[in-house]
């Protein structure tokens, strides 16, 4: 029974290494906050300078604070957790700011998708 489990999983596996969907789970691992200012620094260069502005100010003071030592992977099965942090959000900011801090969010977890770092966005 154990060894069928494992040779399932094992075909699994190939089937998605085939199809150019496997994700390398220590890649999943990264933290968010290394994650976040690598691709900040990629897409600098070809982005506004008030977008770089307003990116950094959503990660120094909304979203790092919160979300900086999480794993991708722990983020993408957080879903509870992200809605938790949209509501403390709130409490603090006005909607525009939280769709704007939120949008920066989703921006960097979408990265992460096409780098095939983890399967979706939550």
């Amino acid at each position: 029974m154990v060894n069928e489990y494992f040779a399932n999983w094992g075909e699994e596996q190939e089937a998605l290494i085939r199809r150019n969907l496997w994700i390398d789970p220590r890649d999943a691992e990264t933290p968010f906050g290394e994650f976040a200012e690598e691709y900040l620094a990629a897409i600098k260069p070809r982005i506004t300078e008030g977008t770089a502005v307003k990116y950094r100010s959503h990660l120094d003071n909304q979203v790092l604070p919160q979300w900086s030592a999480w794993p991708l992977i722990g983020i993408f099965n957080s879903y509870v957790e992200i809605e938790k942090w949209v509501s403390e959000l709130h409490e603090d900011y006005a909607e525009s700011t939280v769709a704007s801090v939120f949008a920066t969010f989703s921006t960097m977890l979408n990265a992460a998708v096409r780098a095939r770092i983890i399967p979706a966005s939550p």
